[in-house]
């Protein structure tokens, strides 16, 4: 274990930097989720969303008698461009929390007793008080059709017999405690921003390990004794490893200070899985890059850069539904998409309808390891023979 000895020793060296890059990272997260999600309350309010509305059919007695129907279940109805980046800002900046797109032959489609699609954009963190709205059109819809069909009434008395029946009501009384866990929405920006934080960490981790390559008497060393290519390899990666693991360990202690038992709940011990498996690809990703290029200062911004570039492109900062098509591309083709796709389904989702999706992501992060690390290794076996 010469290799591993003189791995950790350089690791060593650089720890007040490593711990540095933690500290920002985590006091970024904290702020940031401190002021995103709102603080918890025990009492309950009918929650109506400001929606945007997008009339592509023009105004009719079908139209004008959705929007009513739905003004019993919004805030505000806001007409709006559809353009595709206002509408992304006014999602982002909360002016709106839904956007309903009447397409135009919507009306004909109903006259003529057929079905019609109505399409819509919401924010993920709004999914729940969303749900309402799509019920209230599938209701409308699927009310109007009944009697359409079924009926000799006109449309003005279907919608009229439609306004009766939506506008019934019901008293509740509720007879448990209130319990929004905001601690586990808080954790999931505490996650998000470990995909930056890991990385960065990785880079600097990375960076230690591998000068054993760069250092012409070092590499020399090394290559001069009987250890072979492939231990020499993995011994420098374990030293990577076992330092970023206890980079992870803190970063679970921090978490487990900060949040208390929602960490090692369900969902938060799902999400620690998460963090987990992207661990592997992002070192596969670091030995990768180090071992490709020499300069320290280069490998170290090109890490920070390609950290930034996954946050963006992945979701971390900016909801996946609002990204741009180009973002939602670049981010598919790393590992950072499917990581905080888990982490938004373990945050908003029931656990039973994620498992399929959570487990396929599992797969996809592991699978850009492997291919990543046989990469290397190929490059590493040429690199020895060219070096002598």
């Amino acid at each position: 274990m010469q290799v591993f000895r003189l791995a950790n020793k350089l690791q060593l060296k650089n720890i007040i930097v490593i711990a540095i890059n933690m500290t920002i990272f985590i006091v970024m997260s904290i702020i940031i989720g401190t002021l995103i999600v709102p603080s918890s309350s025990d009492s309950f309010s009918i929650d109506k969303p400001n929606i945007g509305i997008i009339n592509e059919d023009g105004q009719s007695e079908i139209t004008d008698s959705l929007l009513d129907t739905l003004s019993l279940v919004t805030n505000s109805q806001k007409e709006v461009e559809n353009d595709r980046e206002k509408l992304q800002d006014m999602l982002f900046y909360d002016e709106i929390t839904y956007v309903l797109i009447i397409p135009k032959g919507f009306s004909e489609g109903l006259l003529a007793g057929g079905e019609s699609v109505i399409n819509t954009k919401k924010m993920v963190s709004t999914e729940y008080s969303s749900i309402v709205i799509d019920k209230m059109i599938n209701s409308f819809i699927s009310t109007y059709l009944t009697y359409k069909q079924n009926t000799s009434l006109t449309d003005s008395e279907i919608f009229e017999k439609i306004n009766i029946d939506m506008n019934k009501t019901a008293e509740l009384e509720i007879m448990i405690e209130m319990n929004k866990n905001v601690n586990l929405e808080k954790f999931n920006y505490f996650c998000k921003f470990a995909l930056l934080m890991f990385f960065s960490i990785i880079a600097n981790v990375i960076i230690n390990g591998s000068s054993i390559y760069r250092s012409k008497k070092l590499f020399a060393r090394t290559m001069c004794s009987p250890i072979k290519t492939r231990n020499t390899f993995f011994e420098i990666a374990l030293s990577c490893v076992i330092f970023i693991m206890g980079a992870f360990i803190v970063w679970l202690l921090i978490a487990f200070a900060i949040f208390g038992t929602v960490v090692f709940s369900a969902r938060g011990l799902l999400m620690l899985a998460n963090v987990i498996v992207l661990l592997i690809p992002l070192i596969s990703i670091g030995i990768l890059i180090a071992t490709l290029i020499k300069n320290e200062e280069t490998i170290n911004f090109l890490g920070n850069i390609l950290g930034l570039v996954m946050g963006f492109s992945s979701g971390g900062f900016i909801p996946q539904e609002m990204l741009s098509t180009v973002l939602k591309v670049i981010g598919m083709m790393t590992p950072g998409w499917y990581y905080v796709e888990n982490i938004d389904n373990m945050t908003y989702y029931s656990l039973e309808s994620i498992t399929g999706t959570m487990f396929l992501n599992f797969g996809i992060m592991a699978a850009f390891a492997i291919v990543i690390l046989l990469v290397t290794l190929a490059i590493n076996k040429y690199k020895k023979v060219d070096k002598f």
